[in-house]
């Protein structure tokens, strides 16, 4: 290895130490600062209407079960 070839091997290595580094902050500063109330209500409306039939506002079968009631007065 050249000496020019060192310095660049050097040069890689320092820069991938910073961008590690610059993640760490982005990561502590995250994780210090945490998230606002606005996304996490978002959240929790989201993971809601994803498992519409558990969970503290579930969908009810009362009205499954009424129409599937007149259906079959129907037919």
């Amino acid at each position: 290895m050249t000496g020019g070839d060192q310095a660049r091997y050097q040069g890689a290595l320092e820069a991938v130490a910073q961008l590690g580094d610059a993640r760490r902050e982005r990561v502590n500063e995250a994780a210090t600062a945490g998230v606002p109330e606005l996304p996490w209500v978002a959240l929790l409306i989201v993971y809601e209407f994803n498992y519409p039939f558990s969970g503290p506002l579930k969908v009810a079968p009362t009205a499954f079960r009424l129409a599937l009631e007149r259906m079959r007065a129907v037919t």
